[in-house]
């Protein structure tokens, strides 16, 4: 299954999960099987802001500190974006 698959299926879930179709346990094993398929590529800024949402939605906020720590990413996010400068 290629990336953009992937993250449509994670992104899929989530919305079943705030619909209450899917219980948090299920919603658990889909993201960190995304981390486990994502931890290998190469990532831009986009990609960590993702993942932070993805860790934060689900309750599992450390899983981005461990794609840090243990997979040698460095994920320096700049907060200063365009939407900022539009604001």
């Amino acid at each position: 299954m290629d990336r953009i698959a992937e993250t449509t299926d994670v992104l899929r879930q989530i919305n079943k999960y705030n619909k209450g179709e899917v219980e948090d346990f299920t919603l658990i094993k889909y993201v960190c099987n995304y981390f486990d398929r994502i931890k290998d590529q190469n990532l831009n800024q986009s990609d960590y802001k993702f993942l932070i949402y993805l860790a934060n939605i689900c309750g599992i906020p450390h899983y981005f500190d461990i794609l840090n720590s243990k997979f040698d990413h460095d994920s320096n996010i700049e907060y200063f974006d365009l939407n900022t400068f539009s604001s």
